[in-house]
């Protein structure tokens, strides 16, 4: 199986027995027997700790990334000629 985290851009491949743990850890609570695996599972960022709020920890990231200047972006404005010059090439 293979598993993304989104907010840690992480990909996981674990053995389909490894993802039964956790999707009962996840699902129902049940508590994962595996060290490694939570451990691994933690440095991806798919188990935070329970002293971590993660929609705090999303909000802080969402505005460090809006204002740090190297992540900076220019939105391009187009005209609508442009647009519709874009749009005839894409059709042909």
């Amino acid at each position: 199986m293979i598993a993304y985290n989104s907010r840690t851009n992480a990909l996981a491949l674990m053995e389909k027995q490894n993802y039964n743990k956790y999707i009962d850890y996840v699902e129902k609570g049940i508590p994962i027997d595996d060290e490694k695996l939570v451990e691994d599972l933690k440095r991806g960022g798919f188990l935070i700790e329970d002293n971590i709020d993660e929609l705090e920890l999303l909000r802080f990231n969402l505005w460090r990334a809006r204002f740090d200047e190297r992540n900076t972006q220019k939105n391009i404005f187009m005209s609508k000629e442009v647009q519709n010059k874009i749009l005839e090439y894409i059709e042909k």
